[in-house]
């Protein structure tokens, strides 16, 4: 399968990013004051994103399916929008077209910009295909950015997000969006290279299904299923904070209140919630359960802090060490393994993670339960 390079990827992000900032009015004719609650919420949540493990996870998809979605969590713009007036306008797709990809806009026909002053409601496929399951998930106030994976990996991507709020820019090099007809919505598709792409609106949302190595027909079968998620329906479970917003220093007193599974001094707290991680991996898939867990390592020159994310199939670890001491680099890291394995020997115990693609052992986490 082709790769979308680093080049490529770089090239579109920043033309993407040049005509958004275009759009914007000068400085000197804004003078809207933001609420303190909403720069707040602002602050938080770029600092998430700079850290956010669902963003490492889903370039690495992006590569692999040739596309890129720059997706603006926040749109900015001359004027907002009522739900009412955002339903009544009439939008049409926009497709810039460079040699390797397309940029892809929604715009209204009137040429009036803006940004909808509503909450994004949740859509999901009602089909998909056996064995598929919803893993990982960001969903915000405009944009919701699903995935779906089997026990054999491959992965479906659904996106939904508010009118306006964003650009994607997808790889069509050597191949052509196709208009067809979607449950009375206009709708483009195209199948290029393994990757298979269906992009709608309906003058609220755009939606995009992503699929690979399937047919055209059965990407545009999960497209026509989307339908209005139930709130009870089953979400991938997450941490109650962010890795990012954790505090600096996290001293072991904190970790251990917050639940995490705390290494000091060679000995382990909480070591309840790292059983219960090993127990769920255990199941079948059919008795599938998800489960994530945060194990904070002090005795590296640490903290080093892992989440630990069973997704009902596959282990994902993403790892933050920038607040260890001692170390020419410190990252942000993230990792798919095939599963973990304990093993103990003299009375320490070490938990493995088997690499999903080269099955190698790399340790995670090292304790002796007697201190």
């Amino acid at each position: 399968m082709t790769e979308l390079h680093d080049d490529l990827l770089e090239k579109a992000f920043g033309e993407a990013r040049e005509r958004m900032l275009a759009r914007l009015p000068d400085d000197a004719k804004l003078d809207h004051v933001f609420s303190g609650e909403f720069e707040e919420r602002m602050r938080r949540m770029i600092q998430a994103e700079k850290r956010s493990p669902w963003q490492r996870r889903m370039t690495a998809f992006a590569r692999r399916a040739a596309v890129i979605v720059v997706a603006a969590v926040v749109g900015f713009s001359a004027c907002v929008l009522s739900v009412d007036a955002w339903k009544q306008g009439l939008f049409k797709m926009v497709e810039e077209k460079f040699p390797e990809y397309s940029s892809i806009t929604y715009e209204p026909v009137d040429g009036a910009a803006g940004v909808a002053e509503f909450t994004l409601a949740e859509y999901q496929p009602a089909y998909l295909p056996d064995g598929f399951r919803l893993t990982e998930q960001m969903l915000a106030d405009s944009i919701n950015w699903s995935t779906y994976t089997n026990a054999e990996g491959d992965m479906i991507s659904f996106q939904q997000s508010i009118l306006g709020s964003g650009t994607m820019a997808i790889n069509t090099e050597g191949s052509q969006l196709e208009e067809f007809d979607l449950g009375g919505e206009t709708a483009y598709k195209m199948d290029n290279r393994g990757s298979q792409f269906v992009l709608w609106n309906d003058n609220q949302y755009s939606y995009m299904v992503l699929t690979n190595d399937m047919t055209l027909d059965e990407a545009v079968r999960i497209a026509a299923s989307i339908r209005l998620y139930p709130p009870d329906a089953p979400h991938p479970p997450h941490l109650p904070v962010d890795q990012g917003l954790l505090p600096d220093p996290y001293t072991p007193e904190e970790a251990a209140e917050n639940g995490d599974v705390v290494i000091s001094g060679g000995g382990i707290e909480n070591v309840q919630a790292l059983e219960a991680l090993l127990n769920a991996q255990q199941a079948s898939p059919a008795q599938w359960t998800q489960l994530i867990i945060r194990v904070t390592d002090f005795d590296r020159g640490g903290p080093i802090i892992r989440d630990l994310y069973f997704d009902g199939f596959r282990v994902h670890c993403d790892e933050d060490n920038t607040r260890t001491e001692g170390q020419e680099k410190n990252t942000y890291s993230g990792y798919t393994y095939a599963k973990l394995v304990r093993e103990t020997q003299d009375g320490v115990t070490v938990v493995y993670g088997i690499d999903d693609y080269t099955g190698d052992r790399v340790e995670l986490i090292r304790y002796d339960e007697t201190k």
